[in-house]
């Protein structure tokens, strides 16, 4: 029998249910199951209305976690990074659920293509692949369609860090 790959959809996640009014219990997340039935839509507008529901926040929430190759990523988000870079970013990603190295690759070009607002602030001169504070802010601003801002931690996380490596370079 043919195998069959899909390349452009990723698996259909099951829908959010309102959690009940009494308070208790919340939504769980979709198993191994949820990649069977044959079944396959695009889901980056169903994560994002969803997870609000979820959380009962009337803001728009994309990416959740940070992300990076030598981690042991959440599958559901490195699929929605996936679908991201897909859908915003002309990528031809595979659906893989794992944050492998054409992933890395598509994360570094859109760090490049952003580079002001997400590599300068730290002092980097190259991407770094990894989806962090600002790389994850900024895929949350370009999906949502707003500016989110940085929390005073993490301001003070990226001053830090900009002026440690400015530190190693005005030192050799």
């Amino acid at each position: 029998s043919a195998t069959t790959t899909a390349t452009t959809t990723p698996p259909v996640i099951p829908p959010v249910v309102n959690p009940p009014s009494n308070g208790g219990g919340g939504g769980g997340g979709g198993g191994g199951s949820s990649l069977g039935g044959g079944h396959r839509r695009d889901i980056s507008n169903l994560l994002a209305t969803t997870s609000g529901q979820v959380l009962g926040a009337v803001s728009c929430s994309y990416l959740r976690d940070y992300l990076r190759r030598d981690w042991n990523n959440d599958p559901l988000e490195v699929l929605k990074l996936q679908s991201f870079l897909n859908v915003f970013e002309g990528e031809k990603l595979s659906y893989t659920t794992v944050f492998d190295e054409p992933t890395f690759q598509a994360v570094s070009r859109f760090q490049n293509k952003y580079f002001n607002d997400i590599l300068e602030p730290w002092g980097h001169t190259a991407p770094t692949g990894f989806v962090y504070i600002l790389t994850k802010k900024k895929i949350n601003e370009i999906y949502c369609n707003t500016i989110y801002t940085l929390t005073p931690e993490q301001k003070q996380e990226i001053a830090a860090f900009r002026a440690f490596l400015m530190s190693l370079r005005n030192n050799g």
